[in-house]
């Protein structure tokens, strides 16, 4: 029997007591990934902080915008 037969014939059985269950085997990672992941997280925040904060408008950098537009 070819394995879309099993499928197609497996998906047209609605008995519901021959259902297996399965639950994946999840292996935590080693705790170095973890630290790694947390250092990058913290670099890339650091980074973003930085750009915001250098590449804010000054307050003359406003009275100028603010001047024009009264103009």
């Amino acid at each position: 029997m070819t394995l879309l037969k099993q499928i197609i014939i497996h998906s047209h059985n609605n008995d519901l007591s021959s259902v297996e269950l399965f639950s994946p085997s999840i292996q935590p990672l080693h705790p170095v990934i973890y630290a790694t992941g947390l250092v990058l997280l913290v670099c890339m925040l650091t980074i973003i902080i930085s750009y915001v904060h250098h590449h804010r408008p000054t307050a003359a950098e406003i009275s100028n915008v603010s001047e024009d537009v009264e103009k």
